[in-house]
């Protein structure tokens, strides 16, 4: 049995969400199969994985904050995520009429 957190993969889920919903970087869904694969072809594999470096690098940080530090960052990254999803959705503000 394997556990896999793939992190952002390119489906059609952010489709739908819209092409601005994130602008950073995504895996492949074939990315995601092959790390999958290449863990269990390990003889013994670990219980759990994360593909993506960016989605590791994060995963492996985490366990080196406080719960309190790692939800501080959390409610920093979601709020950044919601500032810039706002700011590419947002209409211009109309001109002043004279």
């Amino acid at each position: 049995m394997l556990a896999l957190s793939p992190g952002l993969t390119s489906t059609e889920f952010f489709d739908v969400l819209g092409g601005d919903a994130y602008s950073g970087s995504y895996q492949t869904p074939a990315d995601v199969v092959r790390t999958a694969l290449r863990a269990l072809d390990r003889g013994a594999p670990r219980p759990s994985i994360t593909s993506g470096r960016l989605n590791a690098t994060v995963t492996s940080g985490v366990r080196l904050l406080t719960r309190k530090r790692t939800v501080l960052a959390a409610a920093a990254a979601a709020a950044n995520a919601t500032r810039r999803a706002g700011a590419s959705t947002s209409s211009p503000a109309p001109s002043p009429s004279k």
